[in-house]
């Protein structure tokens, strides 16, 4: 029979913005942003989570603009994620914080 031999490399995230212990306030919008390469060049899709969430589901695009709203404060666990042509995954995770607003004197 015919073998298939799969040389297929995994991608590779080389960064994740924004890093990690970056401080923003609530109803900042956020730019997430993955760079990554694949050593075959295969096209890749990204997806991206916030605490586990599916805020961008698998598209090509490497950007997500994250909006927050009033009172998302804490800390927050984005996870972007690259996937190559073969399903290969890497992730990385970065964990920021949002603080409240402090309000603005008249």
């Amino acid at each position: 029979g015919i073998v298939v031999i799969n040389n297929n490399r995994p991608p590779q995230i080389i960064s994740l913005l924004p890093s990690n212990n970056a401080a923003f306030t609530e109803e900042d919008s956020i730019a997430i942003e993955i760079q990554a390469q694949d050593p075959d060049n295969d096209p890749l899709n990204y997806r991206f989570s916030i605490n586990g969430t599916i805020i961008q589901d698998w598209t090509s695009s490497n950007t997500y603009i994250w909006q927050t709203l009033t009172g998302d404060i804490n800390f927050k666990t984005i996870t972007g994620e690259v996937r190559d042509t073969f399903g290969e995954i890497d992730s990385v995770e970065s964990g920021v914080f949002l603080y409240r607003k402090i309000p603005q004197p008249e």
